[in-house]
C-alpha cells in the first residue's frame, strides 16, 4: 500500500522510529506509475484502457520476448497462458519468503541522516537466496534524473525510487559488495532481483554495487572499506558469485544518473535529508 511510512532503528539496533526523509519517501508493495507522464510517450498507443494497473501491466510486459521466466522456465516470446501473474506470486511466495523478517532498516551511527540494511539479530541470510525485488515509480526512460534510479531490459522505462520505494532502495554500495541486482522476468513481467552472492552473517549491512560509470559521472571516489584510500570502483565488481545459468538475463548493478553521498566511516551511501 501506498502512503505507509517506512520504520527503521537507532544505531544500537534496539530504538525504532520512522524514517522520515526529504523528500518523504512512501513505502510501497507493487510498482506505481504517473500516468501524466506517459500521455505523450510513444508506447502510449499501445496501452490500451487508460488506467494506472492497465499502464503497469503493459509496461511490465514490453520487449520481454528474448527473456525466459525465473519461475516456470518459458520465454517471453511463448505464448502459452501456463505463464502468467501466478508464476510471479508462487515465486515470491517460494523465493522471497522471509526478507521483511530478517532484515532491518538502520541509521548509521556517524550521522542521523544516513541508513543502511541490515541482516537483524540472530538471522543469517545464505549465499545465493533470492532477498527482494526493487519496487519503484515506471517512468519513462531518460524523463528525469533521479537519485534512485535502476536500469533494466524494457528500454522504455526506468525504475525510480526516489520518492516510492521498498527497503531494496536503502541499500548502500560497497565495491566487494554480498548482493547483486539481476535484470529479469517473472511470470511476463520484468523484474529486479536481488540475490546474495555469500553468506551475511547477523547484524551484517547488505551492499551492492552501484557501479563504476555512477562515480565517474559524478566526480567522486569510493570510500568503501575495500580499499584504504578513496578509489573508483573496479569495472567489475570483485568476489561476485554468477549464480545465472540463463544468458538472457542482464546485471542491473549498474545504477544510472543517482547523487551520492560517501560518509566517513568507509561505506558509499545516498544521502536523505530527515526531518
Amino acid at each position: 500500500m501506498s502512503g505507509q511510512l517506512f520504520r527503521g532503528f537507532d544505531c544500537d539496533g534496539r530504538t525504532s522510529h520512522k524514517v522520515r526523509t526529504r523528500p518523504m519517501v512512501h513505502r510501497i508493495n507493487d510498482f506505481v506509475v504517473d500516468l501524466d507522464k506517459w500521455r505523450d510517450h510513444e508506447a502510449a498507443a499501445d496501452f490500451g484502457k487508460w488506467t494506472e494497473a492497465n499502464v503497469i501491466n503493459k509496461l511490465l510486459a514490453s520487449n520481454i520476448s528474448h527473456l525466459y521466466c525465473e519461475y516456470c522456465g518459458e520465454k517471453g516470446s511463448e505464448t502459452k497462458r501456463s505463464c502468467g501473474m501466478s508464476c510471479y506470486t508462487e515465486f515470491k511466495k517460494a523465493f522471497i519468503p522471509h526478507s521483511g523478517r530478517v532484515i532491518d532498516i538502520k541509521r548509521h551511527s556517524d550521522s542521523e541522516m544516513r541508513y543502511g540494511v541490515f541482516v537483524r539479530p540472530r538471522s543469517k541470510i545464505t549465499a545465493c537466496e533470492y532477498i527482494g525485488e526493487y519496487l519503484g515509480e515506471l517512468v519513462p526512460i531518460g524523463s528525469k534524473t533521479s537519485r534512485y534510479m535502476f536500469q533494466n531490459q524494457s528500454r522504455v522505462f526506468e525504475v525510480d525510487a526516489e520518492r516510492k520505494g521498498n527497503w531494496t532502495r536503502f541499500i548502500n554500495s560497497h565495491c566487494v559488495p554480498n548482493v547483486k541486482v539481476w535484470s529479469t522476468m517473472c511470470g511476463k513481467r520484468h523484474m529486479l532481483l536481488l540475490q546474495t552472492t555469500r553468506d551475511i552473517e547477523e547484524k551484517e549491512e547488505l551492499y551492492i554495487s552501484y557501479g563504476r560509470s555512477y562515480f565517474e559521472s559524478l566526480g567522486i571516489l569510493c570510500c568503501c572499506s575495500a580499499q584504504d584510500e578513496p578509489h573508483l570502483p573496479p569495472l567489475v565488481p570483485t568476489d561476485i558469485t554468477d549464480t545465472t545459468d540463463t544468458a538472457d538475463t542482464t546485471d542491473a548493478t549498474d545504477v544510472t544518473d543517482v547523487t551520492d553521498n560517501t560518509d566517513t566511516t568507509g561505506t558509499t551511501v545516498r544521502e536523505d535529508e530527515h526531518e
